[in-house]
């Protein structure tokens, strides 16, 4: 990964960062699943807030794609918090379908949220490659580590902290098949 010390994060873990040292925790309170189950609407969402509440605070920022798993997520972070938050997304100009960044916009608007566009081009992400390809411990085949470097590192110049909506899927054991 990324971070030094740490292999790979396991399933509803966190790392957190204290006097120095990295640790990983498990999430705590969330039932377990068969995959013929489902979580109940208001457990999830007091899950969901309580994990906000305790984990959301100035050092704290939000990503946003305004796709449904991130726009859920800022949507609840804006009303529960009591607090106008801070989100980023990055902007593909040029890449058509792969820039999201108007949606986001009109998410970010709804729910009264600040907004921070970063550029992600070329220039930009090709230029830490060198420092992706020497940070990562295994094989990774997705290429959208590229953008991602480059907007955690505008993020880290203000924030220690992200949230978003990447993993629901993993968190409520959605992933089956589908035929």
């Amino acid at each position: 990964t990324l971070a030094r010390d740490i292999s790979k994060l396991g399933p509803c873990c966190i790392a957190t960062v204290s006097n120095g040292r990295i640790a990983e925790t498990s999430f705590s309170g969330l039932p377990f699943l068969k995959r013929t189950e489902s979580l109940e609407p208001s457990t999830g969402e007091e899950f969901i807030f309580g994990y906000l509440q305790r984990y959301a605070n100035k050092d704290a920022c939000f990503l946003l794609s305004g796709g449904l798993d991130s726009s859920t997520l800022v949507g609840m972070a804006a009303k529960e918090l009591g607090q106008k938050i801070t989100c980023y997304t990055g902007i593909f100009s040029g890449f058509g379908h792969l820039d999201e960044s108007e949606y986001a916009k009109i998410v970010a608007n709804h729910c009264n949220v600040n907004l921070r566009c970063i550029e992600l081009g070329n220039d930009n992400v090709l230029q830490n490659l060198p420092k992706i390809v020497e940070s990562i411990g295994e094989p990774f085949l997705d290429y959208s580590i590229l953008p991602t470097y480059a907007l955690f590192k505008e993020i880290s110049r203000d924030y220690s902290a992200v949230f978003s909506g990447d993993g629901p899927d993993h968190l409520f054991n959605r992933y089956y098949p589908l035929a």
